[in-house]
């Protein structure tokens, strides 16, 4: 199957979003009590999947790197 140039650019879209709400998830660790916090580094892990996806769809894999990043500190920041 072979994709379009906007359907690519499209998934790139998405999943700079993406990455972009995962950093925002980072300050909310310190406002929520313990289990929260657990459930927010889920949530984050999920939408490193689906950056994961969403890069092998547009072919731009150093967008991946980058959501190391967020989940990294949103594990380091779970209390």
């Amino acid at each position: 199957m072979v994709l379009s140039t906007a359907a690519r650019s499209r998934a790139l879209q998405i999943a700079r979003t993406v990455v972009c709400s995962m950093f925002g998830l980072i300050p909310i660790h310190f406002f929520v009590p313990c289990e929260a916090s657990c459930n927010l580094v889920g949530i984050a892990s999920l939408l490193f999947i689906a950056v994961g996806g969403l890069t092998i769809v547009a072919h731009k894999y150093s967008l991946f790197v980058w959501a190391v990043a967020p989940l990294v500190l949103n594990s380091l920041s779970m209390h």
